[in-house]
């Protein structure tokens, strides 16, 4: 048996090095131990490390540009040796960004990427960092220095390339505008804030909205004690000297301007009603801290803020993001892509719906825009799936497309080879309607209450509602069944009713539900920020002043297509059928 008391004699020298393959330049961690005599390790004794070729600092050896390198350790008459071999031919390398392994890049102008290389050599890793390798940059997108990439300032395509010997691997690069950044959109209710003779407060009113579905309202009161202030609180990031946001203006002719850190911008007069887009050159500030409203003259008003972008370089945003969709029915999946000509395929909005219901099973890549949705199993019928994209200045694009096959099964007894077979059933396995006696009667006309009830049982209102007060005269002569969604619809202000030129309202709830009627309900449903289009219909001057925002989105997003004759019949009456394929796309 070997004796196990310390002799505090040198006999021998343990040295173990990380690796003995690296990389040119490489950082080694050299373990080295004096053992006694009867191989117990010394504590205190002192071990001395030398190599032939680098440079050794502590316990540390920095390996040269090629070569064995041998390392010797010397204790007390004891010594022992390690070679390692610095690999300047490997067999493979492969480039990493965040750990996961990187096939293209996109960046925005003046973004960064650490990207991370490594090599192989006869199927085992080579130690090393990204000081072993050459790192070039083909075209003007950027600099790198040891895999950190800098994008230019100015967009464009190119490559970066890691290379050792004669292997080099290469990365495609996109560089894009710098993205634009959402400051705030006013989606999220607040509580509201008071300032100086000014107020602001949460607005979900649809008509004061720019974009999503609420807006900041800014009251303000000027007199003889001064003008109105309203303090805000926003830090603006580096890269950024613009401020860009939607202004509901009153036509009051006050002057409006942004207090920042820096001092005020002023923004000019409030000359103008309805939305405008508002620029402020923010400079060096790095907070905006307040808003001023002045004027010469006694003033009580409100105006409306959206959608407060963060830019830079005079640059705004108007165009919505660009959507492709493709359905693959051997796979059963949605594949698209989803670009921006301003934020690249930085796209902060991606929602996806399958039959109308937000539907998570999708992934995006933020580098390429590439969409991917899998589908739940195929069941023999046909399935709407639609996916909206919105940017960073609340600009939003919108695709739909048919999934699965087009079932030949009627969904209900009269509409067996009907043409809106599929979108019936939808409604069916939807529970928004359950059709009467075992038909659906999809030629008929559908009423205003018909329709107000489809639309509450579509958004899943299960609330009652029967506090709501109706200011129509007619009330009384809604059906029972249907007051519950006249009211739902009511309070939400999709429904508001007609006056007849004596100051009374009516609802008219028998009366036929017209074609613009119907898209004007629909249209207050949605959210703002889709584009709005020049009416293509044939007949467009008859639609009405009230409706046409609205046919003009619902067209745009691809919801309308109107009669193959090119008009839209705005006064004609929708049948169920109609209303049904409607609600299938919306």
């Amino acid at each position: 048996m070997a004796d196990s008391r310390p002799t505090n004699s040198v006999g021998h020298v343990y040295l173990e090095s990380e690796s003995t393959r690296v990389l040119p330049n490489a950082q080694v961690k050299l373990t080295a131990t004096a053992l006694d005599t009867n191989y117990i390790p010394m504590a205190n004794s002192n071990v001395s490390l030398r190599a032939d070729k680098g440079t050794i600092d502590g316990n540390v050896l920095t390996a040269p540009a090629s070569g064995t390198v041998t390392v010797t350790a010397n204790a007390g008459g004891a010594s022992a040796q390690t070679k390692i071999d610095v690999i300047t031919q490997p067999d493979s390398i492969s480039v990493r960004q965040n750990g996961k392994a990187v096939s293209a890049i996109t960046l925005s102008a003046g973004e960064t990427a650490t990207l991370t290389a490594s090599a192989m050599y006869r199927h085992l890793p080579v130690l090393g960092d990204n000081k072993g390798f050459t790192w070039t940059v083909q075209g003007n997108v950027g600099t790198i220095e040891n895999g950190v990439f800098t994008a230019s300032g100015s967009i464009g395509s190119g490559s970066v390339t890691a290379s050792l010997g004669r292997i080099s691997v290469t990365v495609p690069v996109t560089v894009t505008a710098r993205a634009l950044r959402t400051l705030d959109g006013f989606e999220t209710s607040f509580a509201t804030a008071t300032g100086t003779r000014a107020m602001l407060s949460y607005n979900s009113e649809m008509t004061r909205v720019h974009n999503g579905y609420a807006s900041a309202r800014l009251d303000y009161a000027i007199g003889s004690e001064g003008n109105a202030y309203i303090g805000l609180n926003y830090a603006i990031p580096s890269n950024y000297d613009q401020l860009n946001f939607w202004v509901y203006g009153d036509n009051s002719g006050a002057q409006l301007a942004l207090v920042t850190d820096t001092g005020s911008v002023n923004l000019g007069a409030l000359n103008f009603s309805g939305w405008k887009l508002l620029t402020a050159n923010l400079s060096a500030a790095t907070a905006i801290t307040g808003m001023i409203v002045s004027s010469d003259t006694e003033l009580i008003s409100a105006v409306y803020l959206d959608q407060l972008v963060l830019s830079y370089g005079g640059l705004t945003d108007t165009t919505a993001p660009k959507l492709s969709l493709q359905y693959n029915a051997a796979s059963n999946t949605v594949t698209g892509t989803v670009k921006d000509d301003i934020d690249g395929a930085a796209i902060p909005t991606i929602r996806v719906t399958y039959d109308g219901k937000s539907y998570t099973s999708y992934t995006y890549d933020q580098s390429s825009g590439a969409l991917s949705i899998t589908l739940p199993a195929a069941d023999g019928a046909q399935h709407r799936v639609s996916v909206v994209a919105g940017d960073a200045s609340g600009n939003l694009s919108r695709a739909g497309m048919n999934a699965g096959t087009s079932s030949t099964t009627p969904a209900f007894n009269d509409m067996k080879d009907h043409w809106a077979n599929d979108a019936v059933a939808y409604l069916k396995r939807s529970g928004i309607s359950n059709g009467s006696n075992g038909n659906f009667l999809p030629d008929t006309n559908i009423s205003r209450q018909e329709f107000a009830v489809l639309l509450a049982r579509y958004l899943g209102s299960s609330q009652d509602h029967s506090s709501v007060q109706l200011p129509f005269a007619d009330t009384n002569e809604i059906a029972s069944w249907a007051l519950n969604g006249a009211k739902a619809m009511y309070s939400l202000g999709i429904i508001k009713g007609s006056s007849d030129g004596s100051g009374k309202l009516y609802f008219n709830p028998t009366a036929n539900v017209s074609r613009q009627e119907a898209v004007t309900m629909l249209g207050r449903l949605t959210e703002k920020g889709y584009a709005q289009g020049a009416l293509k219909f044939t007949d467009s001057s008859a639609i009405q002043s009230w409706a046409a925002e609205y046919v003009s989105t619902l067209s745009e997003m691809g919801i309308l297509t109107g009669f193959s004759d090119g008009c839209f019949r705005p006064g004609g009456a929708m049948t169920r059928a109609q209303v049904a394929t409607v609600l299938y796309k919306f």
